[in-house]
């Protein structure tokens, strides 16, 4: 479970890349609003919820693939973080610890390759 009183604030990009998109010129557009694809969950090492929210307007980046802006703020301190595409029940895309996440200055990148 989360301790600690003080919150941060996470800055993230949600990339996908491969297949399609990088064969062909194919622009990135906005998920559906309604969409669980559209949403990044993050959870801690227990699976409490500790932020959701929806990423923004995917921008086409010729070397990375479609990149997809989000912030999670008032996060609580947590020994470790997982953050999710879609509900937080879902499959976990990237783990951080507090350390970790502290290194990386709150920065994340979510990777994900479509074939």
């Amino acid at each position: 479970m989360s301790t600690g009183t003080q919150s941060y604030t996470i800055r993230g990009e949600k990339i996908i890349s491969g297949g399609m998109l990088q064969r062909h010129a194919i622009a990135c557009r906005d998920y559906p609003r309604d969409s669980e694809a559209s949403q990044i969950s993050l959870t801690d090492g227990e699976g409490h919820l500790l932020g959701l929210v929806r990423v923004g307007q995917g921008k086409r980046d010729p070397q990375r693939g479609c990149v997809y802006p989000f912030v999670l703020s008032g996060v609580p301190r947590a020994r470790l973080y997982n953050f999710h595409v879609g509900p937080p029940t879902g499959h976990v895309i990237e783990s951080y610890s507090f350390a970790e996440l502290e290194q990386l200055g709150w920065k994340v990148v979510l990777h994900l390759r479509r074939k």
